[in-house]
């Protein structure tokens, strides 16, 4: 790294880290005061509300990256054009593209960095949230929360469907399963059990009743035992939770951001080879959406330096409004995208990374026309 790289970084990474610590602190006090009677309600300590607010923190930064970042830009690409160190730059010989490697290096390694967080280091912070709000519950309100009444599920890659009377997510308990799956074209298999649990990475029914059934059965033979292991179901209690946390979402919902991990989505197509329309539009737009949001801050720094680098004072903040209002319609651009993969009205790739490639493209045109 050149001693003018660390320059403009150095020049960068404060601002940066102001703005960024500005918005946090703005962002919680606006929470704060708006989520007051939940932590109440909820009976948290000033611990527990520091431990909900990291894990609040890992969740937006995804949003709150971008836009500090462009501030950050802004700000210190105008005090250097200000003081003419930008035409001092490109008078000793640098192009606007080596000049703007390291703010194309900082892009990287944040979005980069980003999708490391929310995706493998920290996926679940959503389930962390919600364990920090029902930590003081009473203990019968915990389990009624735990418990998933009229429970069903369907593993479309092995044609299996399971329903129970209900389903403890905490302990991982079937009350009353049902599971059926088709053995051939005219045979089938089911079981009927008073309760199953998951012990040793196997479902284990109790009071277990199985019978097979054909095309030329009437009345087909029951089979009875006290307890029965199936290590042949690959389903687990994961994906039955994976499997909740995806019809608790609404499309009102899943149009604001992407809602899930690529482990979740991933994990969920697995089990879900079969969706309808409707249903692939929802689960592909959230998987597009998820693998293009992180590369925003790369974006922002492709937007901001063609207009921030330009000469002149003038010019100087007629750059940094239009970049801002730029980069507004970008974050529009990306909701709106969201909105119509979810309903259909467009591919969910194209919901998801039209506006990444629109905008990065304009902006490299731009600086491109400025060297």
């Amino acid at each position: 790294m050149s001693r003018l790289d660390r320059y403009l970084l150095r020049e960068l990474l404060v601002p940066l880290a102001l703005c960024l610590c500005a918005f946090l602190i703005i962002w919680i006090a606006q929470d704060l005061l708006n989520e007051m009677d939940r932590f109440r309600a909820a009976k948290l300590t000033a611990a527990d509300m520091g431990e909900y607010y990291l894990y609040r923190l890992l969740e937006e930064l995804p949003r709150l990256m971008p836009v500090a970042l462009l501030l950050a830009l802004l700000y210190s690409l105008t005090t250097h054009a200000r003081h003419n160190e930008l035409i001092a730059i490109r008078c000793a010989g640098v192009s606007p593209w080596r000049m703007s490697a390291p703010f194309y290096a900082l892009g990287i390694l944040l979005s980069g960095g980003l999708f490391l967080l929310t995706d493998f280091v920290f996926p679940n912070s959503q389930e962390a949230i919600q364990a920090v709000l029902s930590r003081h519950q009473e203990k019968e309100s915990k389990e009624n929360a735990d418990l998933i009444q009229k429970f069903n599920f369907r593993n479309g890659a092995d044609g299996r469907i399971w329903e129970a009377a209900s389903f403890d997510k905490r302990r991982w308990i079937l009350e009353q399963p049902i599971v059926k799956w088709s053995l051939s074209a005219s045979e089938s298999r089911t079981i009927s059990a008073k309760r199953a649990y998951w012990t040793n990475d196997v479902w284990r029914f109790v009071q277990v009743t199985q019978w097979e059934r054909t095309d030329a059965d009437d009345t087909p033979p029951e089979q009875r035992s006290e307890f029965l292991d199936f290590p042949a179901f690959s389903e687990g209690p994961r994906q039955f939770l994976n499997d909740i946390k995806f019809s608790s979402f609404s499309d009102a919902k899943l149009i604001k951001k992407s809602r899930f991990s690529l482990k979740e989505i991933l994990e969920y197509l697995e089990y879900k080879p079969d969706l309808d329309d409707a249903e692939a539009d929802r689960i592909y737009t959230q998987l597009h959406a998820r693998l293009a949001t992180p590369w925003t801050c790369l974006v922002v720094v492709m937007i901001a330096i063609p207009f921030a680098s330009l000469s002149g004072k003038r010019n100087v903040f007629v750059g940094v409004a239009s970049s801002i209002a730029f980069c507004f319609t970008y974050f529009v651009m990306q909701r709106f995208g969201l909105a119509l993969g979810t309903s259909g009205a467009a591919p969910p790739w194209a919901a998801a990374w039209t506006p990444n490639i629109l905008f990065a493209a304009t902006g490299l045109i731009l600086t491109r026309k400025a060297s």
